[in-house]
């Protein structure tokens, strides 16, 4: 249909529109759209215009007009479009100073710029832990388990037998058998009796003295009070207590009082100044045991 040289200024004229394209920073897209239909245009147009002419004369005459007119429309909307558009720096040629200027460069981040972005957050991070940690409720400690009481019962049997046995079973009730001593008559063969009694007043929280009417004048085969011999059972109690500032508590039974310091030998003296607790008959013996039990757990 067409010569060789039709196609070949065909060519030419789209590889000029495409190198003006590029100078005029021309996006992509329309400059590849611009060349399909110039294309369109100068393969199509002749051909249309075959139709409404008479010959092959008639075409060949129109032919060379039909593709300048092309190339001239892709070339003003070119220029137009390097008038109104965004300017661009040519492709491959540096930018000059003040372009370089007008658009600020992002500074790449360094390595110490990102550890101290990393220590940043890990330090917020803490922080907002630290403080959820500090908002959020802990459940209070469970107290330590207290410690049993031990509990020593110093008496005179032919004093208190009867109403000490009453006291011991509710002690044992309340603290344990095991940590309530009563007798030491049960001193093992050739041991120092007073070296044993001393160990086990060492081992107790407290000594209970119970004194009855009778504890202060018992008297023994010679007829001298107990209290003055200093090998008594009952007064090396009370001594090895005070000794060790145990708690000494006078348990008064049978409507008895504490004796005064000056009918005490001086050693168990200090027994007139500690407070006791009266433990009555019934019907108030449960009671006023109730009452000794409490003031022992304090």
């Amino acid at each position: 249909m067409f010569g060789l040289s039709y196609y070949v200024l065909l060519l030419i004229t789209l590889i000029v529109v495409v190198v003006l394209g590029i100078r005029r920073s021309v996006p992509g897209p329309q400059i590849l759209g611009l060349c399909l239909f110039l294309s369109a245009y100068v393969l199509f147009a002749p051909a249309a215009l075959e139709g409404m002419t008479s010959g092959r004369a008639a075409l060949d005459e129109t032919t060379p007009f039909v593709a300048l007119s092309g190339v001239a429309a892709a070339i003003l909307w070119l220029a137009w479009h390097g008038r109104t558009g965004r300017k661009r720096p040519p492709v491959g040629r540096p930018r000059s100073k003040g372009a370089a200027s007008a658009r600020p460069k992002r500074a790449k981040p360094t390595r110490q710029a990102a550890s101290s972005s990393a220590k940043a957050a890990a330090a917020r991070s803490g922080a907002q832990q630290r403080t959820t940690a500090g908002t959020t409720s802990k459940p209070p400690p469970e107290p330590a388990p207290k410690k049993p009481m031990t509990v020593f019962i110093s008496y005179r049997r032919d004093d208190s037998a009867d109403v000490t046995g009453r006291i011991y079973d509710r002690l044992s009730t309340e603290f344990g058998r095991e940590h309530v001593y009563k007798d030491v008559d049960t001193i093992p063969l050739g041991v120092d009796f007073r070296e044993h009694i001393n160990k086990l007043v060492a081992h107790c929280d407290v000594v209970l003295a119970i004194i009855g009417r009778q504890w202060l004048t018992v008297a023994d085969g010679d007829d001298r009070r107990r209290l003055e011999d200093e090998r008594d059972p009952v007064r090396l109690e009370i001594v090895a207590a005070l000794n060790r500032e145990i708690p000494v508590v006078p348990v008064l039974v049978g409507g008895s009082t504490v004796p005064p310091a000056e009918d005490l030998p001086e050693d168990i003296a200090d027994l007139a100044y500690r407070n006791g607790a009266a433990v009555r008959p019934d019907p108030d013996f449960h009671k006023d045991v109730d009452r000794l039990i409490a003031g022992l757990r304090g």
